[in-house]
């Protein structure tokens, strides 16, 4: 799975997931839809809350560029 950086990030997001996003949680399962761009305002916004080094904060933000995207979006199944 992913490194502790973007699995936080992933399940901040899961757990936030509200009107403009599809998600939701149950029983050990997390679930977003999101676009691209969305994606990465929140990563940016999660680095600035967290305080993350720049190290792990550049980490995180090609972590989501990297992700398969179709059409600028897409949807994650996560559990834990």
């Amino acid at each position: 799975g992913p490194e502790k950086p973007p699995r936080d990030f992933l399940r901040q997001l899961v757990l936030d997931a509200g009107y403009e996003d599809w998600g939701g949680v149950w029983e050990g399962n997390g679930f977003v839809e999101i676009e691209r761009r969305r994606m990465l305002s929140k990563a940016r916004k999660y680095i600035k809350k967290e305080g993350l080094a720049q190290e792990s904060a550049e980490k995180l933000i090609a972590w989501v560029k990297d992700l398969p995207w179709e059409e600028n979006i897409i949807m994650l199944h996560l559990n834990w």
